[in-house]
């Protein structure tokens, strides 16, 4: 989904934390904020669909290395 961050924020803003902690953790909390403003932006079905949609993902993964570590 367009403006939701995305786990290339980190990549983003290594080499500024790297430099100055400070501002890497400013900007982390700003693109929390953001990410907070779109969400309330959003129709309550909406953010729920995000959320089981999210869950889902982690626990498919969870599963799949569960697998894995049983088959080595």
């Amino acid at each position: 989904m367009a403006g939701l961050p995305t786990s290339s924020f980190k990549a983003n803003t290594g080499s500024a934390a790297a430099e100055d902690p400070k501002l890497g953790l400013t900007k982390q909390i700003r693109s929390h904020e953001v990410a907070i403003a779109e969400l309330n932006a959003l129709s309550p079905s909406r953010v729920y669909f995000i959320y089981v949609k999210t869950k889902t993902k982690k626990l498919y993964f969870i599963l799949l290395q569960s697998i894995e570590l049983k088959s080595t």
